[in-house]
């Protein structure tokens, strides 16, 4: 029953924001859409898929990746095409992400972008591989560089078992729109995805 009430009150956060993204976008039927949303995750949350996912993979915030795609398969049946379906999911994170985006130029103005950055890296690989959840086909770690190439991930793999993997790059630009306000003193390069691609090959050093 805890557990019950606890996916209802995540619904109910996610089905929240995604109300607030449909309504500023001058979606119609705004509040018939939110709940068709709602009945859609909540029966995404029920599956046994769910909870072996969630199972096996602490270090992953499995109930927003679910939040994330129920959005995608609800605005795809509406007839939204890829682009705008991550405008308006971007859309729905905008208050989380303005502070994240906040924090980031506060660390950018100072000198300790690098090491935070670089620690940030350090600690994604070893929370990574308790679970198993991102592998690496390769880690090396520099004093003033980090060069690494994933080559499986779960966030790609949720969104390949609902038919729309090229989507999951919604999450892998995360780490471009990261670092975009951390340019004085990283340099970030990704060479390639797993939304579209065979790796992830991303290139972060010191300036």
């Amino acid at each position: 029953m805890e557990y019950q009430q606890k996916m209802h009150k995540t619904v109910e956060q996610y089905a929240g924001m995604y109300r607030d993204t449909l309504q500023r976008n001058n979606i119609p039927d705004a509040d018939k859409k939110t709940e068709e949303y709602k009945a859609k995750l909540a029966g995404m949350y029920a599956t046994e898929e769910y909870r072996r996912r969630e199972s096996l993979y602490p270090t992953m915030q499995m109930s927003k990746i679910y939040a994330v795609v129920a959005m995608c398969l609800m605005l795809q049946s509406y007839g939204y095409q890829k682009e705008e379906i991550f405008d308006i999911v971007n859309g729905a994170f905008r208050k989380l992400k303005a502070l994240l985006y906040g924090l980031e130029k506060v660390i950018d103005s100072t000198p300790l972008a690098w090491p935070i950055a670089r620690k940030w890296n350090l600690n994604e690989y070893a929370n990574r591989q308790k679970d198993g959840s991102i592998t690496f086909e390769m880690f090396d770690a520099k004093p003033d560089r980090i060069e690494y190439k994933i080559n499986g991930c779960q966030y790609v793999a949720v969104f390949e078992s609902f038919g729309i993997r090229e989507m999951c790059k919604i999450f892998c630009m995360t780490d471009t729109q990261a670092y975009a306000n951390l340019t004085r003193h990283v340099r970030f390069e990704r060479y390639s995805d797993l939304s579209d691609g065979e790796v992830c090959w991303d290139v972060v050093s010191k300036k």
